[in-house]
């Protein structure tokens, strides 16, 4: 079982900072439910393993709004609440 804490949650966002509908999926929660403050409302959560490499891959599945193109999944820095700024800024 891996128990969600903000990091692992952050680790999971998409290259422009959101979350896919398949990583919320992952997390047990329906696309519904992301009201403000859902990250922190998961932490202590258990999930498995099994829903865990679902969630991190589900950062780079996407629905194009274009036909045909191919979108690119990117690293992103650190999240506002670890403390330290991702080189460029936040």
């Amino acid at each position: 079982m891996i128990t969600l804490t903000l990091d692992r949650i952050f680790d999971c966002r998409t290259a422009n900072g959101g979350w896919t509908k398949s990583t919320v999926e992952a997390f047990g929660m329906r696309w519904m439910d992301m009201t403000p403050g859902w990250p922190r409302r998961l932490v202590g959560r258990d999930i498995s393993e099994q829903d865990w490499q679902h969630a991190l891959a589900g950062k780079c599945v996407f629905k194009s709004r274009k036909a045909g193109r191919q979108s690119k999944c990117k690293e992103l820095g650190a999240h506002p609440d670890s403390g330290t700024p991702a080189p460029g800024g936040w």
